[in-house]
């Protein structure tokens, strides 16, 4: 069994017969947000609304065929400073292995403009789609890459607090291959979000989105040899603050990229780092209990089955978001 060399931190499940009893998630946001006094319709940014696409576009599935909500595998990325009193999203990442996500480089670089240390802390929100529940996750180390706006991070892991069993993450299936020009794609994220401190608490408000778009340009090794110095894909998606490291699927539903950055204000001239960058970056895993920590790369993680990615031409596929269960 893959464990990330951490000790795991315990998590307990919410009923959820009697969630179910209490109403939708959406419901029963509601009615906690009424008894805290609170407005109960979530709020939004305006300036995340441009390129957004209708849900009922894309459709998410496992490997084997059943419906999934892809916030199962993408999450937020938060900031926490001033020992809780303030919370901002800064990003978005998605899972490809049990407890390791993929985000950009520039978010995780937050932490160390906030403390070069690297002490700042950064979270991810894991929600889960079927109750809401919010599972707050420490990112405890980050493997950048040299170039590419790409860092692989570790989270701390969570055992529940009866069973002992990890908490689970589904993954995205990641891919090499390049989307040819004008081919359609997508992103799933989360620049749509407001916080605000009430009183003793930071209240979350997390509205992902599908953005969507098409390739306008490659460039296999580099843009320019200032700001974009590795290989990237210049698309007409709106990517906004927030959307920074979501994961950019192709036509066949594999993650190709990772959205980086947009030319303000022309939020639909944007910029996406392919994620094949990633798959040599070395990740701290123990196979099993009492053996020594090994520095492997993400393709093997793939290799033994702890992670997915196509490396040949996929066969012509119905086009969806593919995620996966683990």
């Amino acid at each position: 069994m893959l464990q990330l060399s951490l000790q795991p931190t315990s998590y307990r499940e919410n009923n959820m017969g009697e969630a179910r009893r209490r109403g939708t998630r959406e419901q029963r946001i509601e009615q906690a947000l009424a008894r805290q006094g609170q407005p109960t319709q979530p709020r939004h940014r305006a300036n995340a609304q441009a390129g957004i696409a209708t849900g009922e576009q894309f459709v998410a599935r496992t490997g084997n065929g059943a419906l999934v909500d892809p916030a199962s595998a993408v999450h937020p990325i938060v900031r926490v400073n001033d020992e809780g009193r303030h919370v901002d999203v800064v990003g978005t990442g998605f899972f490809v292995s049990q407890s390791l996500l993929i985000t950009a480089k520039h978010v995780i670089d937050i932490a160390l403009d906030d403390d070069p240390n690297g002490r700042a802390p950064l979270w991810c929100v894991q929600i889960r789609p079927d109750d809401g529940t919010q599972t707050m996750r420490a990112i405890v180390r980050a493997i950048w890459h040299p170039t590419s706006d790409i860092a692989l991070c570790v989270l701390q892991p969570m055992a529940h607090v009866t069973t002992g069993l990890p908490l689970p993450n589904h993954i995205v299936r990641l891919s090499d291959r390049d989307p040819a020009m004008g081919e359609r794609v997508f992103t799933y994220a989360y620049p749509d979000s407001v916080t605000e401190r009430q009183g003793a608490q930071v209240r979350l408000d997390l509205n992902p989105h599908y953005y969507d778009g098409t390739i306008v340009e490659h460039f296999p090794v580099r843009r320019d040899s200032a700001v974009l110095t590795w290989p990237c894909f210049q698309t007409s998606i709106h990517i906004h603050g927030g959307a920074s490291g979501g994961p950019v699927f192709d036509s066949t539903g594999t993650v190709f990229g990772i959205n980086t950055m947009s030319l303000e204000p022309y939020t639909d001239v944007s910029y996406v780092t392919k994620v094949r960058d990633s798959f040599d970056l070395l990740v701290p895993v123990t196979w099993s209990a009492g053996d020594a920590e090994q520095m492997v790369p993400l393709r093997e993680l793939a290799a033994r089955g702890y992670a997915r990615i196509d490396f040949s031409a996929p066969s012509e596929a119905e086009s969806g978001v593919s995620v996966e269960g683990t």
